[in-house]
Parts: C-alpha cells; sequence; structure tokens
C-alpha cells in the first residue's frame, strides 16, 4: 500500500488506494467495471469467500482476470517429488501440503509464504462458476523462463531442450493459470 501511494505520489496520480481483506471487503455491491486478482487468490485461507466477494463487487456485465498457481507439472514435480519426497519436506511439515507449496513458492528464499494453494482448471472453474459467474475460462500460462531452472536452479537442464520441446512442456507444467 505504501509502494503503491508512493507510485501515485511520484507520478502525480490521483486514485483511492485502499488495504482490505478481500475475503470481506467493504466495497458497494455492483461497484466495478473491472476486477484484476494476479497473484492472489491463492495465498487466501478462504480463496472461495474472495471469489464470492469479487463476484458481489461487480457490475453484472464486468470482467475478471485472476492469475493462480496451477496443479501441473511444476506442482507435481518440483513440489511433491522433488522437494516432498526425495528431499524430505513431506515429513518435515508432517504431511501438510498447504505448509509445502507455501515454503517453495514466492519468497521460497525467504522461508516461503504463509498460505500458498495450487488449483488445477477444472477446480478452479468450478469455484468461480460457484460464485455466480457464467462464463468461465482458464488457460495454463508459461513463461519460457520457467524452464531455465528445471527440475531445479542447481540443475537447469530445461535451458538446454530445444524451443519447441520447451513450449510443449510449458503449456502441460506451466506455473500460472489465467
Amino acid at each position: 500500500v505504501s509502494a503503491a501511494r508512493k507510485n501515485f505520489d511520484l507520478r502525480e496520480l490521483e486514485g483511492d488506494i485502499r488495504q482490505m481483506d478481500a475475503q470481506s471487503m467493504s466495497f458497494n455491491s455492483e461497484a466495478f467495471d473491472m476486477v484484476n486478482a494476479a497473484g492472489c487468490l491463492m495465498h487466501m485461507p478462504e480463496t472461495e469467500k474472495a471469489v464470492s466477494e469479487i463476484f458481489r463487487v461487480m457490475k453484472p456485465e464486468a470482467k475478471v482476470t485472476a492469475w493462480l498457481y496451477h496443479k501441473g507439472g511444476y506442482y507435481y514435480f518440483n513440489i511433491l517429488i522433488l522437494r516432498g519426497i526425495l528431499l524430505g519436506r513431506l515429513l518435515k511439515y508432517k504431511f501438510n501440503l498447504t505448509r509445502l507449496t507455501s515454503r517453495y513458492t514466492d519468497g521460497c528464499n525467504d522461508e516461503g509464504n504463509p498460505h500458498t494453494v495450487f488449483y488445477g482448471r477444472r477446480e478452479l472453474e468450478r469455484m468461480f462458476k460457484k460464485a455466480g459467474f457464467r462464463a468461465v475460462q482458464s488457460e495454463i500460462l508459461y513463461n519460457p523462463c520457467e524452464l531455465d531452472s528445471w527440475p531445479m536452479v542447481k540443475l537447469g537442464f530445461g535451458k538446454y531442450l530445444p524451443e519447441w520441446l520447451r513450449g510443449w512442456i510449458g503449456q502441460r507444467m506451466g506455473l500460472g493459470i489465467l
């Protein structure tokens, strides 16, 4: 919030910058034409409640975009198999998958996040439809740099793969879902 305010001040922009819980927003119903929830919903303890709140504050024909972690190849291989099973982190975290995924996503060099959940396409689409959204579409997002450090930073074999193969793998393993 302070960084946003500083940015607005430096650029001499006007805006209403607020801090609140997205799971219980103080905005009026049907207040927004567009909502962008990029990289935040997967860190909320009650993601479904936040999605319902987004639906509540949107006008009937409004659009929403959301970026969440994709429960795909990165999740299964890099987190569950490599770190969870082979490195024994599932035992360390007493088989708590949320603690494991929280530790090895954003901020992984600084002990991770307090809460991180990965979502599959169908699971995400069901959650948005349950909240009231009618036309729900999702796609796996792939950043070509994701494979540079595959299977892990110290063994970055992915950067040596041909571009066509990186794209094919990325469409299945992509870290994000929109």
